[in-house]
């Protein structure tokens, strides 16, 4: 019988703001894989979003931030997210019903920035280098997504169930990967199956 492929999360690393490890000075952060932004809570890191890529990590957590700060994703009030809620303060510009209120964010963007900013700060990320094509990736992903999304809250508060994430196709054969992590994240599961 073939060993389970494993695949080792790192973190947490900052996105910005004052962290000991920002993501951007990490080795890591020119590899491609698997991301987990996470948001520490008193007690746990919950998952907010997941996410793949096969440029580097920095080159898309910078993309990232580029979306959050210029209104396109949602933002949550910071404070509560480390309580482990989600309360949007804005939807963000590219969902369904958003995608005409340039003008709103605009007009509302003094207000909004410092919570960007806080937003962004709070977001604390975890990386695992896979050397694997989209697809392969895609499917992490989307099973990470969808075990996170079946979890009880606190572990299924933060992450946006609008967000469309890839599965596995029923010709695709179901393979069993091994998850490892620096730190425990609320929810996760030593095996998931891809």
């Amino acid at each position: 019988m073939p060993d389970t492929p494993q695949i080792d999360f790192s973190g947490p690393y900052g996105i910005c703001g004052e962290h000991q490890r920002l993501l951007f000075a990490e080795p890591i952060s020119r590899n491609a894989g698997i991301y987990l932004w996470t948001v520490c809570t008193s007690s746990d890191f919950v998952v907010e979003y997941v996410g793949q890529t096969g440029e580097s990590f920095a080159k898309r957590t910078k993309e990232h931030m580029i979306q959050t700060f210029g209104g396109n994703y949602r933002i949550c009030d910071a404070l509560l997210m480390r309580e482990g809620t989600a309360k949007v303060v804005w939807p963000g510009l590219w969902r369904k019903g958003t995608r005409d209120k340039m003008p709103e964010f605009a007009q509302r963007y003094l207000e909004l920035a410092p919570l960007i900013r806080e937003h962004l700060q709070t977001i604390e990320v975890f990386l695992a280098s896979v050397d694997a094509d989209r697809r392969f990736r895609e499917r992490i992903e989307g099973a990470l997504a969808r075990h996170i999304w079946d979890q009880p809250p606190p572990a299924s508060n933060l992450l946006a169930r609008d967000v469309r994430y890839r599965q596995r196709r029923e010709n695709e054969a179901p393979i069993c990967l091994g998850l490892r992590c620096s730190e425990e994240i609320l929810g996760m599961s030593s095996a998931l199956w891809i």
